[in-house]
This record gives structure tokens, C-alpha cells and sequence, in this order.
């Protein structure tokens, strides 16, 4: 069957060209996971060989489409500086930048860029910004500004903060790239109203699709008897070319729900698809399905605190995982389909990629909106990121705040060097954490692993004890090393609230926490002993009086990075320092032998 792909040439030769440049970095990638829906829906993992976790995911109608994706998507990040780490958690040899980074006095910079700052970020920020004193420069780099022919200056730290990866787009040509991003920012944007306002949606009826190559790929799905189709016109009423899908699985009373966009609404749709089932097997994608619930209060007009944080939390795991609960509005068909919206939003008689470029640069004209593009193919494989006002910021820093579970400042220095560290050090960690932990307004980090929440951490083996170390956990050893043992108590009660089995594991936790109850109501050690022995068996009391009689050496179990001193570092063996090293020092090399101009933007847009 012939699909409506709109790629410039053929995806045998995106690969092959892509592996050229990466085998030019010594980068060699493992395809990890293949998985097919039907005919038409195909998807992939590739990973990075020896660099635990670094993975990107490409889908496609066929396979050869879902392996070209997914090496475009590993160009995109890596030349976005989104796969590999631009620093290395506290080493300072090397720290990746584009060759034309440059620094702007702090208030000029304000100045000429107040409008974006505020939709970036808030108004406290900018507040915050002036009043920082030790704060002269910032750092910035030029994107063209399409609609005003001028080059303006952005962060891309406070960029990538509210607007994550959207907009970073890479593609075999220029026109295919950028189209692919500027779709993308509206697919997002879209999904954001769909999840953050009442607005509501009409049906597409599928009869409309029938001259469409999708509709074989919804028949299909269809005689299975077991799912349900709604498709659904996002365009605004003809101002954007986006579509969203939802598909239901009727025995299971669950569904999964996607958005696409394309010039193409046969391809738009065709995103949608692979985009549900994408790195699944249709024998569990019920697993990745969401309870459909007509209870929830989230989206009324009028919006308590309690229902807006539960909206908030929704496309929270919408944007991140794919599988925030869906507003019941988008289930009801409350509009009539007028067939000219989807008409003036989808290009007709599509020809190439610079004529869908051309098209959606007059969707981003009529509505208004300015169009900031940089161009970061350092290795030679067109590669970009978009910035469109309004509609590319996922959340400010207000809702990132919030989101985010990050550890900052000096405490992750801390938690990469925990062993290392003074009690005052200990303390200032602790305060911080707890601090997070009981602000109802942020996303509760007590079950992430440590390594989760440092920014810029090194890359570790799954094997490594800072990798399965639990927050929580953490927490309770703190405490004990800070004779803290009220604290300790209270941490491990949560902590085995998750235990459901009587392992030998969970009755020498059990041991744990009787003895810190009895520490933290002052009972002296042998007495202590006595009490332990009455209840529990003498090799557990043994275990336990052994490992916490000097809290100093809470931590001696755990082999815990030394961030910063290759020669003392515990987790030398599970680290993989030396293979970022080697591929850092090659990337800042072609990053200072760039010398793309940005102003050469203008040139695909005649």
C-alpha cells in the first residue's frame, strides 16, 4: 500500500547517511526493541552501545520509516546538545557550547527581550533577575527572527526550561526539518489547550476519511471488533493543521489518545496512529491505556485549587509519558464538523517540503505570531530549533517549579559526593529536600531514585548503588549519620509501608525502625539490645547493632560516587565517565569548527 510520506529522500538513505557521521564520532548504536500494530504501525529504540540510558525512539509506517526516525531523532538531540550531557556532573575539563555563544550585559539584555522573557518564564523571574547582583552577563546565542529579517538573542537554558525539547526538529532537508518542527510546536500547543482550558472539539466523521489511505489502518483496527475510533478536528477552527485521535478499547472500558500534525491531514492522522502505539505490542498496549472516568470535576468552567492541580498533574504526565487522563468533553461530539476548517487548515496538491514550509510560515503570519529559528547542524545533518512566542512554551517557571524534581544549587554538588561531605553539608541537603517534600504545590520526589533528581549527573550502570537508591532511603541514613533519630523513624515508616511481604529483608528493616524508636526516646544502647532480643531473633538484633552502632558509617554499604575525584570515587567501575570524555572532546571540536550564520535562514523561506 502506498503511503503519503513526506520525506525528501528515501529512508535507506537516512540511515546510511546518519551512520556515516556517527561511525566519523565513534558512536556506535544497538537497536533494542522492535515492536508492529497491525500492518502500518512500526516502532524502534536505539541505544547508544556502552552509554547506560542514553535511547532515542523512532516510528513509522513501515520499518525502514521507524529506523530512519529514530536515527533523525538521535541527530536532533544530539546536535541540539539534548543526547549527550553539555557538562559532566561535577567534572570542569570540558563544558559543550556553540561556537557563537556570546554574553549580554544582564539589563540590556532585559531590555530588548522583555516580552519573551515573560512568556518564558513570569514576572517574578525577570524581578529576580534585576535584583541579582552578582549576575552582570548572560549568556545567549542568535536565532533569525524571520517576520522582522533581524537576528535576536536567547538562553537557551531558560528556553529549554519552559519549552523542553519543542521545537527541535532535524530532517534530511532543511524545508523537511523545519516543517516537521513547526508542526510539532502546533501538535504541542494544541495538546496544551486540550488539557488547560473548556474549550471543546468536534468529530471528524470517518465516512469523511474514506478517500484518505488512513482510513485502510482504521478499518483494520476496526474489525477487531474490541476498538472504538474518535477522531478529532483540533484546528481551531481552520487556524492549525492538527488532528487528535482517541482510541478505545471497549472490553477494558480504557483508551489512549494522541494528537499529529502535518500539512498532509492523511499523514497528520497517520502520526496520530504511530504515535499510540508507538515502542508497543498490540498484545499490551491495554497496559498503556488510561480508566475512562466521567466523575472527575477537573474541567469545570470554575476550577477549585484542588481540581486545577489535579489538571496540572494531568498534562504533567500527558507531555512526559503520554498518559495524562483526557478532559470528558473530548469524548463528547458538541460541535457540528464543518468540512471548510479542515480544508483551509490542510494544504491541497502538496508538492514538496518547501511548499508545506511556505504554507505554515503564512499560518504562523495570519495568526499573528513571530517565528525565531537557529540552525545547530554542526554535523552537517540539517538540524534546528524553533521558537514561536506563545505557542512553543510548554509551562513557565512558575508550573516548572512546581513539575520539576531536580535538586539545585549546592545540594546536588552534595548528593555526587555524599561521603565527602560535612555535617553542616548534610543538614543544608537534608533542609532542602524536606523542603520540597512538604510543598503540596510540588510533585512529591520520595520514591525517585537519587541519581533522578540531580541535574547534570553522570552517567552510571543500572548497577550502581546511587542508581537504585531510593530518596526515601536516603532520607532514613541522613538522619541516622545526623543522630536525627526521630526523623530516621519517620522516613523508614514510610519507606516499609511499601514492603507487603515478611522477606528477611523487611523484619531487619522492621528491627531497624523499633531501634530507632527506641533511640529517639533516649533508651541507651544496652537496654536497647534487650528490648530488640525480646522480639525479634538474635541475628537480626546482631545486624542491626552492628551496622547503625556508629552512625558515621551509615553509608559504608553503598559504593557512592566521588564526583570530581576520578582516583577516590567508589563507583569508578559503574561509571562511564571516559567514553562521554572521549565523545565530548570530538563534538566541542566540530562545535568550534561550525561556522553557520544564522541570517542564512531567510534563504529557505523564498
Amino acid at each position: 500500500m502506498y503511503f503519503s510520506i513526506n520525506k525528501d529522500i528515501k529512508p535507506e538513505e537516512t540511515i546510511s547517511k546518519i551512520r556515516n557521521i556517527l561511525l566519523k564520532l565513534n558512536i556506535f548504536v544497538i537497536e533494542k526493541k522492535w515492536n508492529q500494530v497491525g500492518l502500518y504501525s512500526h516502532s524502534v529504540i536505539l541505544e547508544i552501545e556502552n552509554y547506560n540510558g542514553i535511547s532515542v525512539n523512532g516510528k513509522g509506517i513501515s520499518k525502514k520509516y521507524a529506523l530512519a526516525s529514530a536515527y533523525g531523532e538521535l541527530m536532533e538531540r544530539l546536535q541540539n546538545l539534548r543526547l549527550i550531557k553539555k557538562k559532566y556532573g561535577l567534572t570542569n575539563e570540558i563544558k559543550l557550547s556553540y561556537h557563537d555563544t556570546i554574553s549580554i550585559e544582564k539589563n540590556k539584555f532585559i531590555k530588548e527581550n522583555i516580552e519573551y522573557l515573560k512568556l518564558l518564564s513570569n514576572d517574578e523571574y525577570v524581578e529576580k533577575l534585576l535584583k541579582n547582583k552578582r549576575k552582570k552577563e548572560i549568556d545567549v546565542v542568535p536565532f533569525y527572527n524571520l517576520f522582522n529579517d533581524k537576528i535576536s538573542y536567547l538562553p537557551l537554558n531558560l528556553l529549554f526550561y519552559s519549552c523542553t525539547t519543542n521545537g527541535m526538529c532535524a530532517g534530511n532537508t532543511p524545508y523537511e526539518a523545519l516543517s516537521q518542527g513547526i508542526c510539532e510546536i502546533f501538535e504541542r500547543y494544541i495538546r496544551k489547550i486540550v488539557f488547560m482550558s473548556d474549550k471543546s472539539f468536534p468529530d471528524i466523521p470517518i465516512s469523511f476519511l474514506e478517500n484518505l489511505t488512513i482510513f485502510k489502518i482504521i478499518k483494520n483496527l476496526l474489525s477487531l471488533r474490541r476498538y472504538k475510533i474518535i477522531i478529532k478536528d483540533l484546528s481551531l477552527g481552520g487556524k492549525f493543521p492538527v488532528v487528535g485521535l482517541i482510541v478505545i478499547d471497549t472490553t477494558l472500558n480504557k483508551y489512549r489518545f494522541s494528537v499529529g500534525s502535518d500539512v498532509i491531514l492523511d499523514v497528520a492522522l497517520q502520526r496520530c496512529f504511530t504515535e499510540i502505539f508507538q515502542g508497543l505490542d498490540l498484545s499490551v498496549v491495554h497496559k498503556v491505556m488510561s480508566d475512562i472516568s466521567f466523575t472527575d470535576e477537573r474541567f469545570n468552567k470554575i476550577l477549585s485549587y484542588e481540581s486545577e492541580k489535579k489538571r496540572d498533574i494531568e498534562f504533567f504526565k500527558d507531555f512526559t509519558k503520554g498518559f495524562g487522563k483526557i478532559p470528558n468533553k473530548l469524548y463528547l461530539n458538541t460541535h457540528d464538523f464543518h468540512k471548510r476548517n479542515i480544508e483551509r487548515a490542510f494544504l491541497k496538491g502538496y508538492k514538496s517540503n518547501k511548499d508545506s514550509l511556505l504554507f505554515l510560515k503564512e499560518i504562523i503570519k495570519k495568526n499573528n505570531l513571530d517565528l525565531l529559528i537557529r540552525d545547530n547542524s554542526f554535523l552537517n545533518f540539517p538540524t534546528f530549533q524553533i521558537y514561536i512566542p506563545s505557542l512553543s512554551e510548554i509551562w513557565n517557571t512558575e508550573f516548572r517549579k512546581k513539575h520539576n524534581y531536580s535538586i539545585i544549587g549546592n545540594e546536588y554538588n552534595d548528593l555526587l559526593k555524599l561521603k565527602n561531605i560535612n555535617n553542616e553539608s548534610l543538614e543544608r541537603l537534608l533542609h532542602n529536600i524536606e523542603k520540597r517534600i512538604e510543598d503540596p504545590k510540588l510533585i512529591d520526589i520520595l520514591s525517585k531514585k537519587v541519581i533522578e533528581i540531580i541535574p547534570y549527573a553522570p552517567v552510571l550502570t543500572s548497577k550502581s548503588d546511587i542508581c537504585n537508591l531510593s530518596v526515601n532511603f536516603l532520607l532514613v541514613m541522613i538522619c541516622i549519620k545526623l543522630g536525627n533519630y526521630k526523623k530516621a523513624y519517620k522516613y523508614l515508616d514510610l519507606y516499609l509501608s511499601k514492603f507487603k511481604t515478611n522477606s528477611e529483608e523487611s523484619i531487619y528493616y522492621k528491627c531497624v525502625l523499633f531501634y530507632l524508636k527506641l533511640k529517639s526516646q533516649g533508651v541507651n544502647d544496652n537496654l536497647i539490645k534487650v528490648e530488640l532480643e525480646n522480639i525479634f531473633d538474635i541475628s537480626y538484633v546482631k545486624n542491626v547493632l552492628n551496622d547503625l552502632s556508629n552512625p558515621n558509617e551509615v553509608l559504608k554499604y553503598y559504593k557512592l560516587p566521588n564526583c570530581g575525584n576520578c582516583n577516590s570515587c567508589e563507583a569508578l567501575n559503574e561509571c562511564k565517565y571516559s567514553i562521554w570524555y572521549e565523545l565530548a572532546l570530538k563534538l566541542k571540536s566540530s562545535l568550534l569548527e561550525s561556522s553557520l550564520s544564522q541570517k542564512d535562514i531567510r534563504n529557505y523561506f523564498m
